[in-house]
């Protein structure tokens, strides 16, 4: 049988101590250059412990090591790419990742990353922190997540809020160069087992892409249909000219023009009616569906959202324990505003503060923006409860300092038991009108005849003045 090769992108390994002999043993400096090690010093057990799982598990393969880690576990994200490259250049699909970041900071950068190498049908197992909180890129569409767990499984609970496709045994026993050793319940340890049977079904079955994988991997019964993802996972796209716009960027590279000229060089349709849908959904190509309706998906081998993916996210969020803890915003804006601009602007200044914000909006175009969406026809009454839920976990797993939801809408929104913090609406053109309402009662009022960018930052330093009244920063 021929044997599968699969990467193990880590902290080096002991060649000495595998059963057979290493296909390439790749080091990446901090300038992002690769090169051959010749130096045996340069690994630790943790990366030499993934490769002696992998091989324990699955029997025909050549196990390369691609080395971005220090002997402490950490390393560059910057060496993300180029260890993914080796890996490309050298016709090595699988690969297993046991680390990640948890930094909201680092997010785009890998993303952007995993997505290239994924678009090249490369199959990526990434382990989740051992932390709980949601991880980069365990989390993603385009890679297998997993954690630690007593059985090899899917648990919904996992995937609707961290991204994780699987649990799985972690606990392992390996030979080191004297006796058997038991590693204990480690995500870094689970991941491995997950990489090993990939590799195992690669060898039987012919897989396209992370897709089939992922369909050969559930459990029977599995439906496309029932997979929760976020569409996380663009690098290119055609987007239909009956979207909302932004004059802020999408988080992806939009190939303008006829489709037909660019479906050879995109991964994604993003499709605003039924029409498209049933013109491009047995394309090839991924799908995001922002149009109306309900949509059943059954078509195999691809990636598809459309808004009954949230829908069905939001119902199926576990019970909080607690109320919301963290500060609510909301911004009311008129049409004359953009929405995503704000929502683009607002998180930046937050996050170049060092606070990570949660932003949401109503409108299905922000999905394309790398923001967070929350339905219309959710934010009833009679859904606050699944609202309340949904918004704590997500908020509790991505260490979100606050939630800031942006309305086209004049509905007032209730989050838990108490109002919100802050009320902030947004009106007019050529004037611009900020109101502030803290603790029910409006605290600022005034016109502006501004850029709406320079507007933007106004409102984000009397947002930060309000919510740190009173406190030591």
């Amino acid at each position: 049988m021929k044997k599968i090769e699969i990467a193990v992108i880590d902290s080096g390994v002991e060649k000495d101590l595998l059963r057979n002999s290493i296909k390439n043993d790749i080091v990446i400096d901090k300038d992002g250059l690769s090169y051959a090690n010749s130096n045996s010093s340069t690994y630790s057990w943790h990366g030499t412990n993934c490769a002696l799982i992998i091989e324990k598990y699955c029997k025909y393969v050549d196990i390369s090591s691609v080395c971005i880690l220090g002997g402490k576990g950490t390393g560059m994200v910057s060496k993300l790419e180029p260890a993914l490259e080796v890996c490309l250049q050298n016709d090595i699909r699988v690969v297993n990742l046991s680390f990640g970041s948890t930094h909201y900071n680092d997010k785009a950068e890998i993303r952007n990353v995993i997505n290239h190498y994924a678009n090249k049908n490369m199959i990526i197992v990434a382990a989740s922190s051992n932390d709980g909180y949601k991880t980069f890129p365990a989390s993603f569409t385009n890679v297998i997540g997993v954690v630690a767990g007593d059985t090899y499984c899917t648990e919904s609970d996992l995937q609707v809020h961290k991204g994780i496709d699987f649990t799985a045994f972690s606990e392992h026993n390996i030979k080191n160069k004297s006796n058997f050793v038991r590693l204990g319940r480690n995500n870094s340890y689970a991941a491995p087992f997950v990489t090993a049977f990939i590799g195992n079904l690669m060898q039987k079955k012919n897989c396209r892409n992370i897709c089939e994988v992922r369909e050969h991997l559930f459990c029977e019964g599995y439906r496309p249909e029932n997979f929760i993802c976020y569409p996380d996972w663009i690098e290119f796209a055609w987007v239909s000219t009956e979207c909302r716009r932004s004059i802020v960027p999408f988080y992806f590279k939009e190939r303008k023009g006829n489709y037909k000229t660019n479906l050879s060089h995109i991964d994604t349709l993003v499709l605003k009616n039924r029409k498209e849908l049933a013109k491009f959904i047995y394309s090839g190509k991924h799908i995001v569906y922002l149009g109306e309706g309900r949509v059943k998906q059954s078509v195999h081998g691809i990636h598809f959202w459309s808004k009954e993916s949230r829908i069905m996210q939001i119902k199926k969020s576990a019970v909080r324990p607690v109320d919301i803890n963290i500060p609510i915003i909301i911004c009311k804006i008129d049409k004359w505003q953009d929405e995503m601009l704000w929502l683009f602007k607002l998180r930046k200044y937050f996050g170049d503060d060092g606070y990570n914000i949660y932003p949401i909006s109503e409108t299905i175009e922000s999905v394309l923006y790398d923001m967070e969406y929350i339905p219309k026809q959710l934010l009833r009454k009679k859904n606050m409860d699944q609202i309340h839920n949904f918004l704590y976990w997500q908020t509790y797993f991505n260490q979100s300092d606050a939630v800031l939801f942006m309305l086209k809408s004049q509905d007032y929104i209730k989050i838990g038991n108490n109002d919100v913090d802050l009320l902030i609406d947004i009106t007019g053109k050529e004037e611009i009108t900020v109101k502030i309402y803290f603790d029910k009662q409006e605290k600022i009022s005034y016109r502006m005849v501004e850029k709406e960018t320079n507007v933007v930052y106004k409102v984000y330093l009397k947002i930060v003045e309000f919510l740190t009244e009173g406190t030591d920063e």
